[in-house]
């Protein structure tokens, strides 16, 4: 069969030779320069596939229409696992930066309840010590 089928393309190449022996006689045993322009009129022609379809369709005979799965579900459930305790990594990773840009920026917690604690006792003074009852000793009369 492949015999059959290459025949007539052996006989496309004899005709292109003798076309071609027929130039070299015309053009002194040279072959004449090609013209770079083409011709406008003529449209651009198809590119030839040379393909062996019987053998391509007795290939595909028995493959299915859509792509076959190129691993096993535990190598699939594998990489996926792995992905999730890389993200995990990367999110504990950020929350602990954003919670040490936070401390920096804006105090501990710590901080914040000492400073409570010192506003809380300064309020407290200040109402068992009203004021103007400081050091009155200046203006004339004592307590």
């Amino acid at each position: 069969l492949k015999a059959i089928e290459s025949l007539s393309s052996l006989k496309q190449e004899i005709e292109i030779v003798e076309h071609m022996t027929k130039l070299m006689e015309q053009n002194g045993g040279k072959l004449p320069e090609r013209n770079q322009q083409l011709p406008s009129s003529r449209p651009p022609s198809k590119p030839i596939v040379i393909t062996d379809t019987r053998q391509f369709i007795k290939d595909n005979v028995f493959k299915p229409s859509w792509n076959q799965p190129t691993i096993t579900l535990e190598q699939a459930a594998e990489i996926d696992y792995q992905d999730m305790i890389m993200r995990e990594t990367r999110q504990k990773e950020n929350e602990r930066k954003k919670s040490a840009k936070l401390v920096k920026e804006f105090g501990d917690d710590d901080d914040e309840a000492e400073e409570l604690k010192k506003q809380r006792d300064f309020d407290e003074f200040k109402d068992d010590h009203p004021r103007g009852s400081g050091n009155t000793g200046t203006k004339g009369y004592k307590y």
